[in-house]
């Protein structure tokens, strides 16, 4: 028998190891880690905090890294995204003076720098690209692709910083979906095409999401309007319209976007609809946003009117009575429908559903844990309404299926309230 003595010193021995092991693992939590954009990954603004020190310590090491630069800003972004919008703005202005000042300093010529200095843009525009594309000079300088992304994120609309960037790295897609809204919203539809293709062939964006956007489309009818809110409700529709033929009969209409009336009124003008915009509340988008469903369907009831469920309440506040969940968007309408009869056509015989069980190499994509598992949740209502009604009509092998399926979808979100609440209650109906 081995001694209490022994014992005792292989328990010491263990102590060493394990603080070692702790330090460790602490410093693989503090190291650098690539920062994705909000629409892939969304981490705890804490994280951001942390990773923005981290990324500029190590821009401070290397001057010319632009990718240390681009993980330096968008953390910071992210880090003040509910701060004071002025007090955030200067921080990531500054943040771009310096990257300028560290990447452009040496590596333009004399006859070139006052034109940074002074802030003539389109003119140093000219010094990095011409109609043949980028110069040797703007080949030549480290970290000018991040520094002209970064640049058009800052100031909106300075759509030769984003084009100046597509030119150094076209097969980048981190140019592609801002590309997208630029000639969507010029109305070139060409190019909007060719970007959407580009950005469908790079599969920049998961499966998870064009599957889910997928069954978006087939929860509405012929030629519909859809309301959508985000990167992740709009650009995989895009994809699977213009890149796959997908639906092209309905017409998205990104709360985001329909600021741009010229833009608003050319949509409006494919469904021959015709509303007053200058009646509408255009100051605040949580009240424009309902009174123009409504305007819509008033202006052309032949056109039906859909809100994804990816909205936020706020965009739809006031329409609740009016609004039928028919799977992952509901249709508005003035008059009762029998929403459930086309909830579960929808469902049974047009969704692709087999992906929220095996969703096949795209298990690993950056996005799946953080975005993807989190909007399937968003299937829950629509099972939950279904399993009510499958128990009424007695199909209780059907019932007993979706709410399992709504809990599976929990699970794997690993949303604890939300499970919770779908054991202790019985389905509820809209």
């Amino acid at each position: 028998m081995k001694s209490i003595k022994y014992l005792l010193s292989g328990i010491l021995l263990v102590v060493p190891i394990l603080v070692h092991v702790l330090l460790f693992a602490q410093a693989e939590r503090t190291k650098p880690e690539k920062v994705h954009y909000y629409a892939q990954k969304m981490m705890p603004r804490e994280w951001y905090a942390q990773q923005a020190e981290l990324w500029k310590i190590e821009a401070g090491k290397d001057s010319k890294n632009g990718e240390a630069w681009r993980n330096y800003y968008l953390a910071t972004e992210y880090a003040n995204r509910d701060g004071d919008p002025a007090a955030s703005g200067a921080k990531l202005a500054q943040i771009l003076n310096d990257m300028q000042a560290a990447i452009m300093g040496n590596a333009l010529p004399d006859s070139y720098k006052y034109l940074a200095a002074e802030k003539q843009e389109s003119r140093l525009q000219k010094a990095f690209f011409s109609e043949a594309g980028p110069t040797s000079l703007a080949k030549s300088i480290p970290g000018l692709y991040e520094f002209l992304i970064l640049k058009y994120r800052h100031d909106d609309g300075n759509i030769a910083m984003l084009e100046g960037a597509y030119q150094l790295r076209p097969d980048d897609p981190q140019t592609y979906d801002d590309l997208i809204v630029h000639y969507e919203t010029m109305g070139n539809e060409a190019k909007a095409k060719e970007f959407c293709e580009r950005l469908y062939q790079s599969q920049y964006l998961a499966t998870g999401l064009l599957e889910y956007n997928y069954n978006v489309l087939m929860s509405t009818e012929k030629n519909a309007l859809l309301f959508t809110n985000g990167d992740n409700d709009t650009f995989p529709i895009w994809l699977l319209q213009r890149a796959k033929g997908i639906r092209p009969d309905v017409t998205v209409l990104n709360v985001h976007m329909i600021g741009e009336q010229n833009y608003l009124k050319r949509l409006l003008k494919t469904k021959n609809v015709e509303v007053d915009l200058e009646k509408l509340p255009d100051k605040d988008v949580y009240r424009c946003i309902p009174e123009l469903g409504k305007a819509i369907a008033a202006a052309n009831p032949a056109v039906p009117v859909y809100f994804a469920l990816t909205l936020e309440g706020a965009h739809t506040k006031g329409l609740a009575n009016n609004l039928y969940v028919t799977g992952l968007a509901s249709r508005y309408s003035s008059k009762r429908i029998d929403n459930l009869a086309m909830l579960r056509e929808n469902v049974e015989a047009n969704f692709r559903l087999d992906y929220l069980k095996f969703d096949w190499y795209s298990e690993n994509h950056v996005s799946t844990p953080s975005i993807g598992e989190t909007l399937n949740t968003n299937y829950v209502a629509p099972f939950m309404m279904l399993a009510e009604h499958c128990e009424k009509i007695g199909e209780h092998k059907k019932a007993e299926y979706w709410k399992n399926f709504a809990l599976d979808i929990a699970r794997a979100a690993g949303d604890q309230a939300l499970i919770e609440h779908l054991k202790n209650r019985k389905p509820a109906m809209q």
